[in-house]
């Protein structure tokens, strides 16, 4: 059975540690899987993300307006937006590449895009001129394109029947996040104290309140996240497991003789040069990220329609948010005060919108489970930084398109029209590759499934172990 007990490491070869020793206080700590840690952070993750767009972006205008003036708004108010995002583009793969590539634990990775974060977001509360908030939303945005470690290893602790829940999960508490913002704006609102020259009101606040949450985050990193080895997932590593079996299977018993434990000793020594000089040229031989068999890898239909319909998905949303406001006000008169109802046309754009709302949830977590599905586990990290990379482009480009064309807002709308059906003919084209096995039946092997590791009391280089040395007697 590929499945592991509660309180046993999924990847790590000690058991997880706890924080009590009495049978009585043990529960508190039973449920802390490694899988339950890397879902946590990646939904506090999700979580601060959403807090943080959701109350920076509403006041950017006004603080580019308000303690500087209007030319330094119009200026950097659109490159600054864009700033975030760029940065999170181009570091989304490269944070990926770094994981799969085996050069940065996870866990680094991630303390490393938080303290970016945090000196983002600390740039951004005490920036005396303009473009030091153009740097510290740039310099947030690297931070923020440490997704596809993240989510690789979300991939590796979960079944492909689970995943699908897991996935709406994070994107539930990023939902929350967004929500959560606009009310942490309100309570801000009245905040104004003046330190000598510097005054700390509800323009800059955003920045040290998120430069807090990132460094709580921080601290609950390195208090919990665990070890994922990528060994046991990736392909080309079967041999060094075999490996390690094998050593550990033909250990001397304690009845052996010395010459036939030196002998034994002197095997593995001179084994131990080789091994080193394979996996060196293994590593070497190893084929570019980018090479053309991984770029087949994306061409796949069903990859491909995954990849599209998410690419679609986050450009419908994002050109809906940029084109709505000036088109409602130009057509209906809606302002932050008055609302006109024109009876026939509103109906119609609400009940477009109410759709939109409605099927949003859908098109984001239903592609990418299926996605992480279509992609092998050992790839899952450069996978990851492709995926995220096209929701970091569509997110660029959907502001963009809407912002551009507000004067012609059907334009627009035809566009993300024409994506949709392009994404429902690219499903239907894709529907039967899309029906993966392993979703069927739970106790199926999967070959991302919860692996047992060895403890103290049963592992599976431990069980070898002893019957080799029954063998022996």
């Amino acid at each position: 059975s590929l499945q592991t007990d509660e309180n046993r490491g999924l990847v790590s070869d000690q058991p997880v540690n706890r924080c009590c020793d009495s049978m009585a206080d043990c529960c508190c700590c039973r449920c802390l899987t490694a899988k339950l840690r890397v879902v946590l952070i990646g939904s506090t993750w999700g979580l601060l993300t959403g807090v943080e767009r959701a109350i920076i972006l509403p006041t950017l205008w006004l603080y580019f307006y308000n303690k500087f003036d209007m030319s330094a708004a119009v200026r950097f108010y659109g490159a600054t937006l864009a700033a975030f995002n760029i940065s999170a583009l181009v570091c989304t793969p490269l944070f990926g590449w770094l994981s799969q590539r085996n050069y940065v634990r996870v866990k680094f990775l991630l303390i490393a895009a938080n303290q970016l974060e945090i000196a983002g977001n600390l740039l951004y509360f005490v920036a005396p001129q303009p473009w030091l908030i153009f740097l510290g939303r740039f310099v947030a945005g690297v931070g923020a394109g440490a997704e596809p470690p993240l989510y690789a290893d979300v991939v590796r602790v979960t079944t492909k029947k689970e995943r699908t829940g897991v996935i709406v999960y994070l994107l539930l508490a990023r939902q929350f996040g967004l929500i959560a913002g606009p009310a942490l704006t309100l309570l801000m609102h009245p905040l104004r104290y003046k330190v000598k020259k510097f005054v700390i009101d509800v323009y800059n606040s955003p920045g040290l309140f998120m430069a807090l949450l990132w460094a709580v985050h921080t601290i609950a990193i390195i208090a919990i996240y665990p070890t994922i080895s990528h060994s046991r997932f990736a392909g080309g590593n079967g041999d060094e497991v075999a490996a390690e079996s094998t050593d550990t299977s033909q250990k001397p018993s304690r009845s052996a003789s010395y010459d036939a434990l030196h002998e034994a000793s002197s095997q593995v020594a001179e084994a131990e040069p080789q091994q080193q000089q394979q996996q060196q040229q293994q590593q070497e031989d190893q084929p570019s990220c980018f090479s053309m068999d991984k770029m087949k890898l994306y061409l796949k239909i069903d990859t491909f329609a995954m990849l599209f319909v998410t690419f679609s998905s986050y450009f419908n949303l994002m050109a809906l948010e940029a084109v709505l406001p000036p088109a409602a006000n130009r057509y209906f008169g809606w302002d932050e005060f008055n609302t006109s109802l024109p009876t026939l046309y509103i109906t119609l754009v609400l009940l477009g919108i109410t759709g939109h709302v409605i099927g949003m949830p859908f098109t984001f977590a239903l592609p990418e489970s299926l996605y992480t599905k279509s992609v092998p586990v050992g790839e899952m990290d450069i996978a990851q930084g492709v995926f995220r990379s096209v929701i970091a482009l569509s997110i660029l480009v959907g502001p963009l398109i809407g912002g551009l064309l507000q004067f012609v807002p059907w334009l627009v709308f035809l566009s993300m029209l024409v994506l949709s059906v392009f994404s429902l003919l690219l499903t239907l084209r894709a529907y039967r590759s899309l029906d993966y096995p392993g979703e069927a039946t739970e106790d199926e092997p999967q070959d991302n499934a919860e692996l047992p590791t060895g403890n103290n009391n049963g592992s599976t280089g431990g069980q070898e172990e002893r019957n080799a040395t029954q063998e022996s007697t």
